[in-house]
């Protein structure tokens, strides 16, 4: 069987605030087809490192790759065309944009997109704009959304908007896909049926899925495999199995030493 290259890979990737290292000489590998799992305590620079992978900020020193490709310091935009999505611990949403009209926008390489389109392709476009309508509803659909698919996503719950922005994922079909914090706010039946969605893109569709989760259950649920984030740097690479049962995984979570 052949090996599986990496989907993405961070070397020596590190990011300060004034005199506070977010992340420290941070250096991993998350392998092609893979749902790998982020965990760590509160202020151990996971969303730090999420928010320099998606171009959103930018790191003090270090490289990412996508694939064999140099990415440091793009843009989210140029990110976003190569097919890396993210969602974030509170929902980014267009507020003044419909339910509706928020799907729509999340597929990338629209022909509406481009002006020389629009003068010479306009029944196409109207072609494509009526396909990406329709797997909107069905998004919205399986979401539980649909009743509400012409109100202003700023009026949703919290909890709507995160379950929006994961619509947006299955909408702009990614090739790798940053979640940050996913089940918030979302009701354990309904987070059920994403992780399903999570795995059946996983298998079926190849995209790569990179998690950062609190819940465990989940954790061990999806992901294979995780890495610990600590103080802003990784800790330990593993299964669930293996890193739930090392010392200083316990020390970092609880404050204490486990000595077997």
């Amino acid at each position: 069987m052949p090996e599986l290259s990496n989907a993405i890979s961070i070397q020596n990737v590190y990011k300060s605030y004034g005199g506070v290292e977010a992340v420290q000489r941070c250096s991993f590998n998350v392998t092609g087809g893979t749902i790998t799992g982020v965990i760590g305590p509160n202020g151990a620079g996971k969303s730090t490192l999420f928010n320099i992978l998606a171009g959103l900020i930018k790191a003090d020193g270090g490289d990412i790759l996508l694939g064999n490709k140099y990415v440091t310091g793009f843009a989210p935009y140029k990110m976003a065309e190569m097919g890396l999505m993210r969602t974030f611990q509170v929902a980014h949403e267009y507020p003044r944009m419909t339910v509706l009209e928020n799907l729509k926008v999340a597929p990338r390489k629209q022909l509406g997109l481009s002006l020389f389109s629009n003068w010479v392709k306009w029944s196409k476009i109207q072609e494509e704009e009526k396909k990406w309508e329709e797997k909107a509803i069905e998004v919205l659909q399986t979401l539980e959304l649909d009743g509400l698919k012409g109100e202003l996503a700023g009026n949703l719950s919290g909890g709507q908007k995160k379950l929006l922005e994961f619509g947006r994922i299955l909408m702009g079909e990614p090739k790798i896909v940053l979640l940050d914090e996913i089940s918030a706010g979302i009701s354990p039946l309904l987070m059920q049926k994403i992780i399903g969605l999570i795995q059946k893109l996983n298998k079926e569709n190849d995209v790569t899925f990179c998690v950062i989760e609190h819940n465990m259950e989940i954790i061990k649920q999806l992901c294979n495999p995780i890495i610990v984030m600590v103080n802003g740097e990784v800790l330990v690479k593993g299964t669930f199995e293996e890193v739930i049962v090392n010392p200083d995984v316990i020390e970092a979570y609880l404050g204490i030493r486990a000595w077997e």
